[in-house]
């Protein structure tokens, strides 16, 4: 029996809020079971790239705060410097973990900018490696 539209959108939003099972598998929905895969497939790539979005944001924001904490560092060590609190090897250790911090958040923005280039290259190749992946694969000698 057929399904009305408000239906099978009503299955899609159920879906998208408890998105347990196999949408395409849905009993009574069989006949609609091409619309249900592209649905449930463009669906999970959206949230993919939402997820990957927001950790590349949240990235950022914590090398942020990592670099204005250093910037307050920076000024707290030339201050006690200034009014002759830190000097010697007290001043130096401070320098050296100073410039330790700020090497590591720059490696760190380093492998944000590999990462990224991976994903695009990952995403630029995937259609392609998955042709030749099947084309190998179901390739008669």
């Amino acid at each position: 029996m057929s399904k009305t539209r408000e239906e099978i959108e009503a299955l899609k939003a159920s879906w998208k809020n408890d998105p347990i099972w196999d949408l395409e598998d849905t009993e009574g929905f069989e006949e609609y079971r091409d619309e249900l895969v592209a649905f449930q497939k463009e669906q999970e790539a959206k949230w993919k790239a939402q997820s990957e979005e927001e950790l590349r944001e949240t990235f950022a924001y914590r090398i942020r705060q990592i670099r204005s904490t250093l910037r307050a560092n920076e000024q707290t060590i030339v201050s006690l410097q200034d009014h002759g609190i830190m000097s010697g090897s007290e001043l130096m250790s401070a320098i050296l973990m100073h410039e330790q911090v700020q090497a590591l958040v720059l490696l760190a923005e380093q492998v944000k900018r590999v990462v990224d280039i991976l994903a695009e290259k990952n995403e630029e190749d995937l259609a392609s490696d998955q042709t030749d992946f099947m084309t190998r694969l179901y390739s008669i000698k």
